[in-house]
């Protein structure tokens, strides 16, 4: 590794409960950052550590609250208020997070840090006078963060935090991990965007963060791959790592077509096999390092609309129907469908119309369509407008 004056510790600091996107994100970016010569630990939850260890990448513990899956029902503002006050904007959880967090600066003494949807990172960065950003998918600005940062801004003073310091929720710098075409300012509702406005001075897309290795996998043909394993029409099913999965499994592969071979991941499962009455052309395995290597193999993809298992899509170039939990991942996997690479169905409607979903996934032209449109996104995806970004916040600071 390269030192001197150009190089940079860097703290990421990642939120887990909701889903793995955040840590694997920041994990990625981590490698890119000791790529490019720089120090770097991602802090996350121990349940997740092997997310980041695997990657090479030195792990930090932080304490997080304990998940819970019901939140991605509320669609009432208030009732979602309610909701926030009891977790991520509740005194505890905010208190308790400060605390590790602030620690977690005092040992490690990074240059700059980088927060991903664990809010209170760049407060105690502001605390402690060090430079910050916040990685942000500004679809969530839509849900559940409009309720979110108003809240957490009340329960940051109410736990004795400066106004100056508590100002510093989003960072001295945002950075949207994609594509203005893909997750555009215009998308922010007027009210939050000027919230959001209010608290930062720059918003940065930086592009999508993509591992050196997955632009080497997706320039490879499908056919060559050691997933592929000789299989035609074959079909991956990712649908992230909540229990939400378990409630449309079965309909799932019942709806899937009869002559489609399978490969499914349990993101949730420890990696492996896992050994349930699956039908012989269904294989089943846990939590796997080599997801996008799969994605790539296939030759479509089911998917949650998670911004990150959608990137991952794109890259490689396979077609996707997407089963969205949330209502974030129904906006990335509508916007995903604008550009003719994927379809969108919501969970209720599998057993009428996943079949024909999958089949149009199949079909040459989507695939043509998806290829052409990977050919362009990997051309976009350089890893120097997150390097840049995150060592110029540490110049001007």
């Amino acid at each position: 590794m390269k030192k001197g004056k150009e190089h940079v510790k860097v703290l990421f600091v990642a939120y887990s409960r909701s889903s793995l996107g955040h840590v694997v994100r920041c994990a990625t970016a981590a490698e890119l950052l000791v790529a490019a010569g720089h120090d770097t630990v991602v802090a996350c939850h121990e349940s997740v550590r092997g997310v980041v260890e695997s990657r090479g990448i030195g792990w930090r513990p932080v304490r997080e609250i304990e998940p819970a899956p019901s939140w991605t029902g509320i669609r009432d503002r208030e009732a979602l208020r309610g909701f926030v006050r009891g977790r991520l904007a509740g005194p505890e959880y905010v208190s308790m997070c400060l605390e590790d967090e602030l620690a977690l600066i005092d040992d490690h003494r990074p240059d700059v840090v980088v927060a991903d949807m664990r809010n209170t990172a760049t407060v105690a960065a502001s605390l402690r006078g060090v430079p910050a950003c916040s990685l942000h998918n500004l679809r969530l600005f839509q849900n559940p963060m409009h309720v979110i940062l108003p809240e957490l801004l009340v329960t940051l003073a109410e736990v004795g935090v400066g106004e100056e310091h508590a100002r510093a929720v989003l960072g001295d710098t945002m950075l949207v991990p994609d594509l203005p075409l893909l997750d555009p300012l215009t998308e922010v509702p007027a009210e939050t965007m000027a919230l959001v406005a209010s608290l930062l001075p720059e918003i940065r897309h930086v592009g999508p963060i993509v591992a050196a290795d997955t632009l080497r996998v997706a320039a490879t043909p499908r056919t060559e791959l050691p997933q592929r394993r000789g299989r035609d029409r074959l079909v991956s099913v990712l649908l992230g790592g909540g229990a939400w999965f378990d409630t449309v499994l079965d309909d799932l592969l019942a709806a899937l077509p009869t002559d489609v071979q399978a490969e499914i991941v349990l993101a949730r499962e420890p990696e492996g096999e896992v050994t349930r009455a699956y039908p012989e052309r269904v294989r089943v395995t846990g939590f796997r390092r080599d997801a996008v290597d799969l994605m790539r193999a296939s030759d479509a993809a089911v998917v949650h609309g998670g911004h990150g298992t959608l990137g991952d899509g794109l890259i490689v170039g396979t077609p996707m129907v997407c089963v969205p939990e949330t209502m974030e991942q129904e906006r990335n996997g509508r916007r995903v469908a604008e550009l003719g690479v994927a379809e969108v169905l919501s969970a209720d409607a599998l057993s009428d119309r996943l079949g024909v979903a999958v089949e149009a996934a199949l079909s040459a032209e989507r695939q043509e369509v998806s290829e052409r449109f990977a050919e362009r996104l990997r051309g976009a995806a350089l890893a120097g407008d997150l390097v840049a970004a995150v060592e110029r916040s540490t110049s001007l600071a």
